[in-house]
């Protein structure tokens, strides 16, 4: 997303699409988060600090809620700025064993890949951080962290050792959020505004205000952090207090049948793209779910457990039984089950889910005749493509000649006044066949067939290479159309 389209309602309708019944947090964290990458953005531009004040969050929420996930999303799906989670109450005091508050630097700097401007913005997140301060350990101010988080958090410089160099970072610059369930600070909230019990004439005089009926903790103020135990010296740093809503039912429905992180559509993804088997799940089936989950009281990671564990027998079968082509979550005689659904897999382009199909129908395909740059072209949909990074460079090397083998094929048919896109290249992907093509005099047609021997001299499976290549050119058009978005443009442009 550039800078022109970065604004916090912008950032607020991406998280929507994964964080479901929390408007008002969203809306918290995308704007401090943008206000953020501001100050970051500035000092990129200019190498001077802007000296705005920074809103640190404390978000209050039970585990489960999308906390975590929502700062996960923005820094490094949207906004790539590092982030560090961690548990607050794992962190110890200095000569302590254990993670020391010093220990955040050093994640952050590794967080940033070793840009020294981007580590000094980079985001900490620390979950669990009411047990800092609902326990008695802090009581014991050798053991606690807390002194030493809070010149942390006030802006320090923090020196430490990586190889033989040593490092210094400062982290005046760095945004805090805070998290935790807080359980118990209900009641101070509740003390505060109906005040202490009081009896007789006293009793009669006070007027009481009535409790909230819902979601007690949207009326929290420092006041009652404080008196949970939380210092001053570091309230004073907390600019926004964030609550979380209690998910509903029909909010663990949505997030099973519409949110882009429901564990249902991440299955879906991974069986259709490398078996040709979709998961599916019926209305009546995600209500199911989502009230057993809300039941638990388990949060959305419950909706998690519930579906993996229903599932498990039913992967344990599709390996062997290739005749099984769909998953599909049902309720029968009251009981939820999955049911096995028996057909021909899908194969090549006719597993990609429609999503993937309109990405590949909207980037264009460019590339003229030559052989150079056909190789040129190939070379380029491998480097864009982030999954290169977890294959092997045999399988990466075989899957761009054949990238390459395809290209040669898509070029020998080429009419000059049908526009090329690249869903025509993934269905050409799909008809190559391993024998090559009869020889022609047309140049093209040696390049194509080079290039599949090429592919097989690695002694990979055709078809495992084939299905790499088609993997590599959907990831490299996924980010191209990604890229397009972000940059709200009307037309596309060249690639080639």
């Amino acid at each position: 997303m550039d800078i022109e389209n970065l604004t916090p309602e912008n950032l607020a309708n991406e998280l929507k699409k994964d964080i479901i019944g929390q408007d008002q947090y969203i809306k918290d964290l995308s704007t401090a988060l943008w206000m953020h990458y501001l100050r970051y953005d500035h000092f990129r531009q200019t190498g001077t600090h802007l000296e705005s004040p920074k809103t640190n969050i404390l978000v209050i929420g039970k585990s489960g809620s999308g906390k975590t996930l929502a700062i996960e999303t923005l820094a490094n799906k949207i906004l790539n700025l590092p982030l560090v989670v961690e548990n607050a109450s794992l962190l110890t005091g200095a000569g302590w064993k254990g993670n020391s508050v010093d220990t955040l630097a050093l994640r952050a700097v590794a967080a940033a890949g070793g840009d020294e401007d981007l580590e000094k913005y980079a985001i900490i997140a620390l979950d669990e951080c009411d047990k800092l301060f609902g326990s008695n350990r802090v009581k014991d101010t050798s053991f606690s962290p807390v002194a030493n988080l809070l010149t942390f958090i006030g802006g320090s410089m923090v020196t430490f050792e990586k190889g033989n160099e040593k490092i210094t970072i400062d982290t005046s610059h760095m945004l805090f959020i805070f998290m935790g369930a807080f359980s118990g600070l209900e009641e101070i909230i509740k003390e505060r505004i109906n005040g202490k019990p009081c009896i007789g004439f006293e009793a009669a005089e006070s007027s009481k205000e009535p409790l909230p009926e819902k979601n007690i903790f949207k009326h929290t103020k420092h006041v009652d952090l404080h008196k949970f135990g939380m210092p001053w010296e570091l309230l004073g740093r907390i600019q926004k207090i964030s609550a979380m809503e209690e998910l509903t039912v029909a909010d663990y429905k949505n997030i099973l049948l519409h949110s882009t992180s429901s564990i249902v559509k991440k299955y879906c993804d991974l069986f259709s793209k490398s078996l040709g088997v979709y998961v599916g799940i019926t209305n009546i089936a995600a209500h199911y779910i989502a009230q057993k989950a809300k039941d638990n009281e388990m949060g959305a990671r419950g909706l998690n457990q519930i579906v993996a564990e229903m599932l498990q027998p039913a992967i344990y079968e599709l390996g062997s039984d290739t005749t099984i082509n769909r998953l599909h979550f049902n309720v029968c005689d009251g009981e939820l089950i999955v049911e096995r659904i028996h057909g021909e897999r899908a194969d090549g382009y006719d597993r990609l889910t429609i999503d993937d199909r309109i990405v590949l129908e909207s980037v264009p395909f460019s590339c003229i005749r030559g052989m150079s740059d056909i190789w040129l072209y190939a070379k380029k949909i491998q480097d864009h493509s982030k999954i290169t990074g977890r294959l092997t460079m045999d399988m990466v090397l075989a899957a761009k000649y054949i990238l390459a083998a395809a290209i040669s094929l898509m070029l020998m048919q080429k009419d000059e006044y049908t526009p090329m896109t690249m869903d025509m290249l993934f269905y050409t992907l799909d008809d190559m066949s391993p024998n090559g093509i009869p020889e022609k005099i047309y140049p093209l047609a040696d390049m194509h067939n080079n290039c599949v021997k090429k592919a097989q001299s690695y002694g990979i499976d055709y078809s495992q290479v084939k299905t790499t290549a088609e993997n590599i050119l959907l990831d490299y058009c996924q980010n191209y159309y990604m890229d397009m978005q972000q940059a709200n443009e009307s037309t596309y442009t060249d690639v080639g």
